[in-house]
């Protein structure tokens, strides 16, 4: 008699991920950009450079730009007022 049908082996799962470790906490990462860490002393005196000052608003205006970011100023419509 012919040989049978051969048998597949049973598929492979890949195994899990391992767990996070306790102490990383994504929202406590620290994210630098081209001119140090965002908001730090080094990008400060950077913009100070730049602008004459670093108070707040001069910070939150220009950091993104200096770390690369693109920003694009969209038209206001009559419906936005």
């Amino acid at each position: 008699p012919p040989p049978g049908p051969v048998e597949s082996p049973p598929p492979v799962e890949a195994p899990a991920p391992p767990p996070l470790a306790a102490e990383v906490h994504p929202q406590s990462a620290i994210i630098g950009g081209n001119v140090g860490v965002v908001g730090s002393a080094v990008e400060k005196n950077q913009i100070a450079r730049i602008a004459g000052r670093s108070d707040t608003s001069t910070v939150l205006l220009l950091g993104p730009l200096l770390r690369g970011s693109t920003v694009q100023i969209s038209p206001v419509t009559e419906e936005g007022r």
